[in-house]
């Protein structure tokens, strides 16, 4: 970790190593340089040497490179941690004193999670869940649901009522698709397993190398541990009289806790204490540079690329953006700081304004309907109408599906639809209509389902790559202007579906009042029932199959 600097630039990095030992008062230095490994991994090793060396980084481009943080950059942010040495760089916070809070924060959060071993057992830690963008809202909202608080509930009574061993909070929402539980294991076990039975959704779980549950109430205890350091005065000499953060900064740095800037010396105190313990808002902090602040170009400083890697999911990698100077970079190895520095200078007066009613990035691809069914109450299949999707290896349109797998996948969901209803059942909830998300089918189909108070069931199949959109925005497939397709790919609200179940249910209520339609015939109580065979019905699902695209608000 300090090594290819240390050989790379010995003037420049073997002070800033002498002042590291010396600010946490042991040698820190060899502990990186000769582990063990399992020492380093250590809570109060790892911090304190992760910050440090982003801080090494940084003033070796400062004196070596003259790169000036308050000439190149607007805004500064780190993850969790990266926070501190966020703050350093945008001058908030002093590297002494930084780096102190770090390792006492480090400690008391070790501490923290070994008392509640010691007291009520169990094994603690992190586990990421990875999931599909159009899921993520549903699924955290689920999880919130079942822990009984969210983030700001972590430091309610409600949090505080529960035993460590039943403590559980989303530690990070670090993009569209991923999230990190921190808390028990065994509890997050139990979380996954409510969510794939309740949600008929099976997101990835992995579990994280961390000794402790960060940013779970677990955690607590350090935020006073914190709030205390800040209360006091600087370390560092010449300023022990002064207030250990300035204010104002030379750069604005955006808070993991809000995802938006720092607005006041009190603020920097409260919010950076309390992260501890808060939920680290990546994905939203991303969000809000790239869309509001229209952030263009992004380095990450540091000992690794997982930072840098979440803002290219987010925003594009340099090459695959559609706007002039964009650009993801790294440097974390030596060998990197030329070509990183070189790709800033080539890109610094490319970055173009654009029009505040175009949007920035364009999708090649919107979702579309790829199949409609309607079972009756008995679970026979009274309907299937099946719709193209977009083929990008033949530029072509065709079923994703043969008509025997969406059949299939139809009856598939009755097992969701019945786990659906008997949990309904047990909450005293009765009928809700409206199930949402049965499942996800694969990388490109979700199954949504409402039932009628009938025993009707209404299945859409959504294809979230099947409709091309073109690169001009609002310009669709047939070349007519449009205020949905084309615009920016952003995933599927579920609440887009409705609008869909309205018109199905709509389109079934006038085939039942026509005088020549039986409902018992096609859902006798006994036999397998016949298909509905009106051509009108067809038709209106085919208007309704046709029609529908994300932000239709009628059909």
């Amino acid at each position: 970790m300090l090594a290819p600097w240390l050989e790379a630039f010995p003037t420049t990095a073997a002070p800033i190593i002498e002042e590291i030992d010396h600010i946490v008062g042991y040698k820190l230095s060899d502990v990186i340089a000769h582990g063990p490994s399992k020492d380093l991994n250590l809570t109060p090793n790892a911090q304190p040497a992760i910050m440090a060396t982003s801080i090494l980084i940084l003033r070796i481009l400062e004196k070596e490179f003259g790169f000036k943080v308050d000439e190149r950059v607007d805004f500064t942010l780190g993850h969790s941690l990266g926070e501190f040495a966020a703050l350093v760089s945008s001058g908030y916070i002093e590297f002494e004193d930084s780096l102190h809070m770090v390792q006492k924060r480090a400690e008391a959060m070790a501490d923290a999670t070994k008392k509640a071993e010691e007291e009520y057992g169990g094994e603690y830690g992190m586990v990421a869940i990875v999931s599909e963008p159009p899921y993520m809202a549903q699924l955290i909202s689920a999880i919130e649901e079942f822990v009984g608080y969210g983030s700001e509930g972590g430091k309610s009574e409600s949090a505080e009522n529960k035993s460590p061993i039943e403590q559980v909070l989303i530690a990070n929402v670090n993009s569209k698709n991923q999230i990190v539980l921190s808390g028990n294991i065994e509890r997050i076990k139990t979380l996954v397993a409510h969510v794939r039975q309740f949600l008929g959704h099976d997101p990835r779980a992995v579990r994280l190398k961390s000794d402790s549950p960060f940013h779970s109430p677990i955690m607590k205890p350090a935020v006073g541990v914190m709030h205390r350091i800040l209360e006091g005065r600087s370390r560092v000499k010449g300023r022990e009289q002064e207030d250990i953060v300035s204010w104002p900064g030379l750069v604005p740095c955006v808070s993991n806790v809000t995802a938006r800037v720092f607005g006041s010396k009190e603020e920097v105190k409260d919010l950076l204490a309390r992260q501890c313990l808060e939920t680290v808002q990546w994905w939203g902090s991303i969000k809000y540079l790239d869309q509001e602040e229209k952030v263009r170009r992004w380095v990450g400083i540091g000992p690794g690329k997982v930072g840098r890697n979440l803002v290219g999911k987010e925003v594009g990698m340099r090459g695959k953006d559609t706007v002039k100077g964009g650009g993801v970079w790294a440097i974390t190895d030596p060998s990197e700081i030329e070509e990183v520095l070189r790709g800033l200078e080539e890109t610094e007066n490319l970055v173009e304004e654009e029009p505040d009613n175009l949007p920035r990035k364009m999708s090649t691809t919107l979702p579309s309907i790829a199949c409609l069914g309607v079972i009756g109450r008995n679970n026979n299949p009274l309907h299937i109408s099946i719709f193209n999707s977009y083929d990008p290896s033949t530029n072509s349109f065709r079923p994703i599906r043969t008509p025997l797998q969406f059949s299939l996948l139809l009856s598939s969901t009755l097992d969701v639809f019945e786990l659906r209803s008997r949990a309904h059942a047990a909450q005293g909830t009765g009928l809700t209509g409206d199930f949402g998300l049965l499942h996800a089918v694969d990388e490109r189909l979700a199954a949504y389902g409402f039932e009628t108070n009938t025993g009707v069931k209404f299945v859409v199949v959504v294809d979230m790559r099947g409709r091309r959109a073109s690169t001009t925005a609002g310009v669709g497939e047939d070349g007519k202007k449009s205020s949905t397709v084309g615009t920016t790919g952003v995933g599927l609200r579920e609440g887009e579906m409705r609008v869909v179940f309205k018109a199905m249910q709509a389109a079934y209520i006038r085939l039942m009042q026509n005088p020549f339609y039986d409902p018992d015939e096609h859902s006798p109580l006994t036999g397998p029932g016949k298909k509905i065979t009106s051509r009108k019905f067809g038709e209106e699902m085919r208007k309704i199959g046709e029609g529908w695209v994300p932000g239709v608000t009628s059909l």
